[in-house]
């Protein structure tokens, strides 16, 4: 297996960066990718297209951490 090396930057590199709570917010994305996503919201017949933004940026989040956590036990592996 190879390794490869991924800085990380944190307090310590054993937690995920700290994330406070806050109030929801605006996010501004370029037209056509709004375009493409309330598309493909209607496709999926989801009429609240906000709380269609947020299901998917959700499971976006998840794949990611998963990704981390699989790439930081690989690297445990390595050492």
């Amino acid at each position: 297996m190879k390794c490869k090396v991924i800085v990380v930057i944190g307090k310590r590199e054993n937690l995920l960066p700290h994330i406070r709570k806050t109030r929801p917010t605006s996010l501004s994305i370029p037209a056509d990718l709004a375009t493409r996503a309330v598309f493909l919201a209607r496709v999926y017949r989801k009429t609240n297209i906000e709380g269609w933004f947020i299901h998917i940026i959700q499971e976006r989040v998840e794949i990611e951490e998963v990704a981390f956590s699989e790439t930081k036990r690989d690297m445990a592996k390595c050492t």
